[in-house]
Formats: C-alpha cells, structure tokens, sequence
C-alpha cells in the first residue's frame, strides 16, 4: 500500500493509518529499493570512480521513518532489485531484474542496507525477503538465458549472497522465500531437490505450507506418486491430511479407484477422510 505514499501522516485520515486502527495488523511489506526505481522514497546507489559503492538514505528514511511513527508496525523488508550500477544488464530498461554483474558486491549492498536498518532506526531481527516469484520471468531474469532451469538456479545463488549478507550485518535477521524455491523446483520435477529445500525451512507450520504447495504442483502435474512422496513430509497433520485428501480427490477423477482408496486410508482425519470417500 505504500506504494502511493512518499510519507505517512500520523492524522487518523491517513489511509494506512485508519486501516492500521481497523484491522489491527502489526507487519507491513516494505520495500527497500533503489532511488532510479522508486523516486521520493528509494536509497540513491552510485559508484565512484575507484568503483566503490556508496548509499544515500534520506528519502528512504524519510519515508521509513514515518511509516514507524504512523503506523507502530514491524516492516518486513523485500530486497532483490538489482540497482543499475550492480547489474550485470545496466543498459536495459529491466536492469534491476538482472542478476548483480558480482554476487559479493550485492552481497556487501544487501549488509548495508541491514546495518543502516540496525543503526538508524535499532530495527534488529526483521524478516527480510529476497524476491518472491521466481518463476515469474517479469521479475526475475538472472542472466538473462531464458532458461528457466539456470534461471532458477541464478535465483538460488542471489537468495545466498542475500542470506550472508543479511546475517553478516544482523546474526538474529531471518531470510525468506525458500517456499517458493521449493515450489518451483516441484513443479519442474526436481522432487528430491524441493524436499531438501524445504527442510531448511522455519517454522514447522510455514514448512507444512511450503510442502503442501508443492503436493499441490506435483498433483497439476499429474504426479500423484511425487505428491504422495511430499504429502507423507508434512510436520502438520491437518495440513498433511488436507494434502492427502486433495490427492484422492485427483486420483479419483483420473479413474485410479485403488490409488484414491489407498491414499484415503492415509488419511487420519475422520472429517477429511469422509469428505473424500464420495468422490472416489
């Protein structure tokens, strides 16, 4: 929502203010972008001419600041557009969807940006995000090979360099968007690679919610043994027998009575269990 604002008033009128007051809500998605992509409340990235990089806060602080003051929220800072003089594509018009032209100055961007959170505003242990959609072209191009496999894999190698320099900067920090790493690489197939990314996920009950979308692409995919292979993993046993349940129900419709009967006896919910016995 702060997408319409260059700052936040604290007057009850203010539109995030009296949403804030009505809903209750204590994070709010903040974006930390550069100045070129978000003027009036974006961090201004130059290089000099020795090639060092140097940041220039004051309107991002300016808006952050307000956001604090106004709205007493906690933000959940999205990272991952690559600034002009960091990108490996700086003459296109897309550049900040470019992978960094070297992981280590992103790597070393990504800290600053932490630190500054820490010792302008004491904001310590925020969630950070690296991105969302790497499956969306639009928003990630990595290199630029159209390959959605390097793609994916150029993705994985920016969430790492965002990770270090997270924690680098702010030990108690947490990174996030392995779910949809995960999910991406079940909907290509990669089981076995997904399975191992989602166990690197935290908290339990967000893993389970990582690891049912993932049952859920292998069963579009029609893979119902690899949505099986997923489903058994979930921590959570709602979310594992709501997983199931939806297994049986797309068994069920491709003419696999055995397979559905079989995965419903899975299924330790009774109320779970005796919606999906119709369908078969």
């Amino acid at each position: 929502a702060g997408d319409w604002f260059s700052e936040i008033s604290t007057t009850p009128a203010d539109p995030l203010v009296a949403a804030r007051r009505a809903l209750g809500f204590r994070h709010v998605a903040f974006e930390a972008l550069p100045q070129a992509i978000l003027p009036g409340r974006g961090i201004a990235v130059r290089r000099d001419d020795r090639g060092a990089i140097h940041l220039d806060f004051t309107d991002y602080d300016r808006f952050l600041r307000s956001a604090l003051d106004a709205l007493g929220v906690t933000p959940f800072v999205s990272l991952g557009h690559v600034p002009r003089v960091l990108s490996s594509h700086p003459a296109q018009e897309d550049y900040a969807a470019h992978a960094p032209l070297a992981l280590s100055e992103w790597q070393a961007f990504v800290a600053q940006i932490v630190r500054h959170h820490v010792e302008a505003f004491g904001l310590r242990g925020l969630t950070y995000g690296c991105l969302d959609e790497p499956d969306h072209m639009d928003s990630w191009k990595g290199s630029g090979s159209g390959d959605p496999a390097t793609t994916l894999q150029e993705h994985i190698e920016l969430y790492a360099a965002t990770y270090r320099g997270v924690k680098a900067a702010d030990p108690g920090a947490k990174v996030g968007v392995l779910w949809s790493i995960a999910e991406v690489q079940a909907k290509a197939g990669d089981v076995k690679e997904a399975l191992q990314t989602a166990a690197t996920i935290s908290p339990q009950l967000t893993q389970a919610g990582a690891l049912g979308a993932m049952a859920r692409a292998r069963v579009q995919a029609g893979d119902m043994a690899g949505a099986l292979q997923i489903a058994t993993t979930i921590p959570d046993k709602y979310l594992k027998d709501s997983a199931l349940g939806g297994i049986v129900y797309a068994q069920a419709r491709a003419g696999d009575v055995k397979g559905a009967l079989q995965t419903a006896a899975m299924i330790s919910n009774e109320v779970i269990k005796a919606g999906t016995l119709p369908r078969i």
